[in-house]
């Protein structure tokens, strides 16, 4: 008997559960058709609360039953997740209501699991209908997100709207690319720090060869910068092939010759993409470096002019000024040497060297002023001005660049 009273006991508390999240989804079904029902704004959004709380309750209860003898059916777990599903994606998809922050990527969990269990599909234009609901939230959620500079939160929205996408793809067996919002999660995991993300989606885009040349500009300056030029080079050859017309790929060309120290084959192209892009200023002052790496008067004189010229387009370029600066410096520098090596009965080559480096110093001097103006602790043009100064013999301005070579030095 005692045995007869348990297992009653047994069935009347499963029964009185199950009356119980039968009640709950019933009130959130019933609320959320009363909403659906409403049209004044303010019963609609009472009536989506109310349902809220209803479908939440139901899930409580469902909560308490894992790992019992007597957990819920998978039926009644799949009309649950339906209608949570409905009714957070209205919330979602409800403007400037408090309750929509956040609610859309519950609504996303419920849809993927109403999907799971529905096995016939009998709810699958509903489910659909959520996906769609969901996609067009999370995409805006994601661009305002982007808009202000939150990378790491347009990254998880753009990424639950592909996570749509491919439920949407499978349910429907298709086969579509969401193009836009790949692109999305690729430029929000760059701007978030997310490389290995960024990496990811870009190539993702490269693979299917999208009509972005951005894709392939952004994922070969990753590389680059990873120090891996042989992937970059790999990327930037994919966007030619993509983009056959475009000139937007020799930067990347050049990086990576440059890279991989093939210095006459990358003139060859900076010196295309200065014709291309005259107004260029970091591309002819990189063009003057590279020139004058071979270190030859025709080289040299080449240097010269890209320096003048990138120096003209932009007058405070610091790189520029002290490259023209330090290649004066170093050409007076090295006939300063050779004429210290000379015996002391070659007198007059002497003076006459020497006369020639100090004329480059002199020519080196204006640019290393108008560096130093730029930036007043850079070590390397106070070592030079210091060096000038005390070679042309004038002491006193050499030892007050002197001084404030050692206070940069000290950090003051």
């Amino acid at each position: 008997m005692k045995k007869i009273a348990l297992m009653l006991v047994t069935l009347l508390f499963a029964a009185t559960t199950a009356q119980a999240q039968s009640k709950e989804m019933n009130t959130a079904k019933n609320y959320f058709d009363q909403y659906v029902g409403y049209e004044k704004a303010e019963k609609k959004t009472e009536s989506l609360v109310k349902a809220k709380t209803a479908i939440d309750a139901a899930f409580e209860n469902i909560k308490s039953k894992e790992g019992t003898e007597s957990p819920v059916k998978e039926s009644v777990l799949g009309k649950a997740y339906f209608y949570k599903a409905l009714i957070y994606s209205e919330m979602a998809n409800t403007p400037n209501a408090e309750f929509a922050k956040g609610a859309a990527p519950i609504a996303l969990d419920a849809v993927e699991n109403a999907i799971k269990l529905d096995a016939k599909g009998l709810n699958l234009v509903d489910n659909l209908r959520c996906l769609e609901v969901l996609r067009a939230v999370l995409y805006n959620e994601g661009i305002a997100a982007f808009n202000g500079k939150n990378h790491a939160a347009a990254l998880g929205s753009f990424e639950n709207v592909l996570r749509v996408g491919a439920l949407a793809n499978k349910t429907t067996k298709s086969t579509e690319i969401d193009t836009a919002t790949v692109i999305m999660v690729a430029y929000s995991a760059q701007n978030a720090g997310n490389t290995d993300k960024a990496i990811e989606y870009y190539q993702q885009g490269v693979d299917a060869k999208f009509k972005d040349e951005s894709i392939y500009q952004n994922l070969s300056n990753i590389y680059m910068a990873k120090g891996d030029a042989a992937k970059a080079n790999q990327v930037i050859t994919v966007g030619k092939e993509v983009f056959p017309n475009s000139n937007a790929f020799l930067i990347g060309e050049i990086n990576y010759l440059l890279k991989e120290n093939k210095q006459q084959e990358a003139i060859g192209k900076m010196e295309d993409a200065a014709r291309l892009y005259p107004d260029n200023a970091s591309l002819l002052c990189v063009l003057g470096n590279t020139y004058e790496s071979f270190k030859t008067d025709e080289m040299d004189k080449k240097a010269e002019a890209s320096y003048k010229k990138a120096l003209e387009l932009d007058p405070k370029y610091f790189d520029a000024l002290y490259n023209l600066a330090a290649m004066y410096f170093n050409k007076g520098a090295d006939k300063l040497k050779v004429a210290n090596d000379l015996p002391l009965n070659q007198q007059a080559k002497f003076d006459a060297m020497k006369k020639e480096a100090e004329a480059l110093f002199k020519l080196a001097l204006p640019y290393f002023d108008r560096a130093l103006a730029i930036n007043p602790k850079d070590l390397g043009t106070l070592t030079a001005l210091n060096g000038i100064y005390a070679t042309t013999g004038d002491i006193a301005k050499a030892n007050e660049y002197k001084k404030q070579l050692e206070a940069a030095k000290a950090g003051k």
